[in-house]
């Protein structure tokens, strides 16, 4: 749980996340506060409480202010939370006992402890999520759950400085697959909200839990169904209700890791169908067929690579009532799968991933700069590839970055290849973009793409021209080659010499085959009837013609380049099918393409023809039935007339109404705005009443003090007057009995104001009572001074009689004359 741009550590990610994030400086909440902007977690709560047990113990990473770990203690979970934010920490005070603040990894708890851990908007946070996810594993029970959202940047795109790891669904799907969790998934109220369960060790309904998990959130979910290994399916953005109109795009993921082939199946009461993209290509329809009243649609099968995709359903005209999709994967080899790539794009990473196995060993590490959509993995299996593009791509080993600088450390790859990429960099920032190539490559670069030479560029104008000519439309790669124009060969071979780099340059795309194939490409790309004729064409040319395309004239150049030492160049194997250097004139080809896909097209659309005669036929049948209907509604008709009649009338009378309430709601409006004022008024009253109880309460807890020092005082005086011990005690009763009358308020203002006046009339009797008591205080004080006098003069006449009489004695015994 660092960032490496802020420093590591928990002190400089406390000061990250501190008070001004949750207040949205660095963050997506508002300004008024996290307490005004999170979400409720209750939903979760309930669904996993009753599945997991009772009491569970749940913990929550990243907890923020614990707002989840108090509503879950409601429902009855042990539940706790960390974090590493000392200020979140504070914030909400009936989840403080169960916080503590650490960081992810390591996590302050014995292992097998929880039944739950959840992980909301945290992953994304995390320099090392694979640490995280061991810790978890660690402090779960085998059959604990782990609950993940985290945002896919396919579709969050709001800039947030602390998400230092956000990545596509594939990403996290690997990553705990990897780590021996079973997964399923879903997304949330929003596109890119993505949620995880996941679990190591789950029952045997962990099938069943997962289809529910995705229908707590859309019961769209049972409307699609999927057949294959590693095959997961969720609604992205679903449509509304049982009917599907509109656009839904629903997100598949092959996890298998090796392409599958898909077939997409329809099942509804309709003979009309949506329209289905996978990407930007359209699936291509081939019919359907009636099976017992339920109608059957099928779609051309495709082949897609271990990654995610969206698949979009486009509805046409008229909804479809409770569709089911059927999606069945298969696995396809990887060689099928690479041969029936683009002729192009074969002939660009077959040749680079020749010269990484001639070169270079399994196992070593290689950076794809603009590798998006590449799949040199694929071509290169032995080797550790990771894919870095300024857009993303749902992959797990697929990195996005700005363009700029490269997002490693010096030398932090092996080899970096950069296929087709040099020519979509502006040229004033390719000098700058083959450093940065070679700051991250330890050994070696390869970079391959066109050049600045005039066959090259005749042959993207040909191609540009014909485009927009023959199809009105564009290319946009040839436009930003024409807008950026190509790179020099030169130029990128004197940078990279003066790194260090000894080059070697190969041919790649001899190009007349180059530009025939584009145009029949191009060609059969414009209708996806003939999508299936274009994968057969790849897959021969790729298998027979690859060999044959290392000469020049090229369309592009291969330049490897190795520290130290000069790349041995790719052998050539023997062609087995040989093609002249006949001249083609590209217009009369272009022609005759065009020609030659129209004529495809005609021929596939035959067959819709038939079946567009058969839904015809059944819609004369549907319009007879509908004729017999009308002569019926025809009568009914006549009697909504006459109903309609009632209404109207009846409606006048209702606007009457409605006016009159309209003049009554007037005046309550009125009525309500004066009692609003007075309330006003008797707010600020009840204020002032209520300041002047405080002050009256205030004024009798100065008595109370004064009684307890007089009783003090009176205490002392018990020693001497016993007699109004009995007397004084009463009074005091009296006094702690008025005292606790005090306190007792009124629920009412007239009853809080008449117990004010009491309050006011005995706090007088008080201070009249007290001044009594002080009287009477001092009159004893007097009386005791006065028998006190009075106890004086009697000893002194007590000790003169005593003299006397002792005179008295002494003048008998002595003779002593008389006083």
């Amino acid at each position: 749980m660092t960032d490496p741009r802020h420093g590591s550590g928990p002190a400089a990610l406390d000061r990250i996340y501190n008070e001004g994030y949750f207040h949205g400086r660095g963050s997506g909440y508002r300004a008024e506060g996290y307490e005004h902007d999170h979400a409720d977690w209750a939903p979760w709560i309930d669904w996993i409480q009753p599945r997991v047990g009772p009491a569970p113990r749940w913990l929550d990473l990243g907890c923020a202010y614990g707002y989840v770990i108090s509503q879950a203690v409601e429902r009855g979970v042990e539940a706790y939370g960390v974090d590493i934010s000392s200020y979140a920490l504070r914030q909400h005070p009936p989840a403080r006992g169960r916080l503590a603040r650490s960081l992810a990894a390591p996590l302050p708890f014995l292992d097998s402890r929880f039944d739950v851990v959840s992980a909301f908007d945290l992953f994304e946070h995390l320099e090392n999520p694979a640490a995280v996810l061991g810790e978890i594993g660690r402090i779960l029970k085998p059959a604990g759950w782990l609950l993940l959202t985290t945002p896919d940047p396919l579709y969050f795109h709001r800039a947030e400085p602390t998400h230092i790891h956000e990545r596509p669904p594939s990403y996290w799907v690997d990553l705990l697959q990897k780590n021996g969790w079973r997964v399923t998934l879903r997304f949330g109220h929003h596109p890119y909200e993505l949620e995880i369960l996941a679990c190591r060790e789950p029952g045997s309904g962990w099938d069943g839990l997962s289809r529910e998990f995705q229908r707590r959130r859309s019961g769209i979910h049972d409307q699609i169904q999927t057949r294959g290994e590693g095959i997961f399916c969720a609604v992205r953005t679903p449509w509304e209700g049982p009917a599907l109109s509109g656009e839904a795009v629903v997100y598949l993921l092959n996890a298998s890791g090796r392409p599958a082939r898909l077939n997409l199946t329809l099942r509804s009461r309709q003979s009309s169908h949506p329209d289905l993209f996978l990407g930007d290509l359209k699936l291509r329809y081939l019919g359907m067929e009636d099976s017992g009243g339920e109608i059957i649609h099928r779609w051309n099968p495709l082949t897609i690579p271990p990654a995610g995709q969206d698949l979009r359903i486009l509805a046409r005209t008229d909804p479809l009532e409770a569709p089911r999709f059927e999606i069945a994967a298969e696995p396809v080899d990887n060689e099928t799968f690479l041969l029936e790539l683009p002729f192009d794009h074969y002939q660009r990473y077959q040749a680079v991933a020749s010269i990484l196995n001639q070169n270079f060993s399994p196992g070593q590490s290689v950076l794809d700069v603009g590798g998006a959509l590449g799949y040199l993995d694929r071509f290169t299996p032995g080797f550790s590839v990771t894919v870095l593009d300024r857009i993303w791509e749902d992959r797990p080993n697929s990195l996005r970055y700005d363009g700029a600088r490269l997002p490693f450390a010096d030398g932090s790859f092996d080899i970096v290849t950069a296929v087709d990429t040099l020519e979509h960099v502006p040229p004033d920032q390719r000098p700058g973009f083959l450093s940065e190539l070679g700051r991250a490559a330890r050994q070696a670069i390869i970079l391959c793409g066109p050049y600045e030479e005039p066959h090259v560029a005749e042959a993207e104008s040909l191609l540009r021209d014909y485009l927009r000519v023959q199809w009105q439309r564009q290319d946009r790669f040839l436009e930003e080659h024409a807008r950026f124009t190509l790179p020099r060969r030169a130029d990128a071979a004197e940078i990279l010499q003066a790194q260090g780099f000894h080059l070697t340059e190969i041919p790649n795309g001899y190009l007349p085959r180059w530009l025939f194939m584009q145009f029949v490409t191009l060609a059969l790309g414009l209708a996806p009837e003939l999508e299936e004729g274009k994968r057969r064409l790849n897959a021969v040319y790729n298998r027979y013609f690859f060999e044959q395309d290392h000469q020049y004239p090229a369309y592009r150049i291969i330049t490897a380049a190795i520290r130290g030492r000069t790349p041995e160049t790719a052998r050539t194997a023997a062609p087995s099918i040989r093609l002249g250097h006949a001249s083609v004139n590209p217009w009369n080809l272009a022609g005759l393409l065009a020609s030659l896909s129209s004529l495809s097209i005609l021929r596939d659309q035959q067959s819709d023809l038939v079946e567009y005669g058969r839904r015809v036929e059944r819609l004369l049948d549907h319009l007879h039935n509908l004729e017999n209907q009308l002569g019926q509604e025809a009568e009914k008709r006549n009697a909504l007339l006459t109903h309609a009649q009632n209404l109207e009338a009846l409606t006048r009378m209702q606007a009457e109404q409605i006016r009159s309430l309209q003049a009554h709601g007037d005046n309550l409006a009125q009525i309500i705005a004066e009692q609003k004022k007075e309330r006003f008024g008797l707010d600020d009253r009840f204020q002032r009443l209520l300041n002047h109880n405080e002050g009256l309460l205030e004024h009798v807890a100065n008595l109370e003090r004064l009684i307890e020092e007089s009783k003090k005082h009176a205490r002392n005086l018990e020693q001497i007057l016993h007699e109004k011990e009995e007397i004084l005690r009463e009074k005091e009763t009296q006094l702690l009995g008025k005292a606790a009358a005090l306190a007792v308020t009124e629920e009412t203002l007239q009853q809080k104001t008449r117990r004010l006046e009491e309050m006011e009339e005995h706090s007088r009797n008080l201070e009249q009572h007290i001044g009594n008591l002080e009287q009477h205080i001092q009159n004893l004080e007097n009386l005791n001074q006065t028998q006190t006098q009075a106890l004086d003069d009697l000893n002194g006449r007590v000790d003169r009689l005593r003299r006397m009489f002792l005179y008295r004695v002494l003048q008998k015994l002595r003779g002593l004359p008389p006083l």
